[in-house]
């Protein structure tokens, strides 16, 4: 490890966004050339998830035994979900991670995809994959679902 890196409660408050805006800032900027500290930060964003399902599963066992309320279900969910949407900028292991593909995937697609570079790193706003992807999938629809036309059908029954 490099002499800056961070200690593990430093790396805890950045993976839980604990951490202040300058600090998370040098943080990046730090992640991005050691590879070192990326290996850490991934294997506790992992722990990190493995967590939150867990957690997660146990709540709703909980609901479906009747321990606690369905609104707190429902509450929890709500705030996952909200945390969730906070990420609005994806690096290419974040938007990897987010449609389920690899990396290499994301970038044999890129010229398809919409992003931007930042300080010669690759970038991807969450809105505007997310809108892209809903035009892929409504071409898919329309194209599964062949128009036919009126005057198509009377030809066929003519035949």
């Amino acid at each position: 490890m490099q002499s800056e890196c961070l200690n593990i409660e430093s790396l805890m408050d950045y993976l839980f966004d604990e951490i202040e805006d300058s600090k998370k800032q040098k943080f990046n900027l730090h992640i991005e050339s050691c590879i070192n500290c990326q290996k850490l930060l991934n294997e506790n964003t992992f722990i990190k998830e493995c967590i939150q399902d867990e957690s997660d599963n146990f709540i709703e066992s909980l609901s479906d035994s009747g321990l606690i309320d369905n609104q707190i279900v429902r509450s929890s969910k709500e705030i996952k979900t909200s945390e969730k949407n906070e990420t609005e900028v994806f690096d290419l292991a974040e938007l990897a991670l987010y449609l389920k593909v690899s990396e290499k995937d994301i970038f044999h697609t890129l010229s398809k995809l919409p992003h931007f570079e930042l300080n010669g790193k690759l970038r991807f706003r969450k809105e505007s994959i997310d809108s892209y992807l809903s035009q892929i999938e409504q071409k898919s629809i329309y194209s599964s679902n062949k128009i036919i036309e009126f005057s198509d059908i009377l030809r066929k029954k003519a035949i």
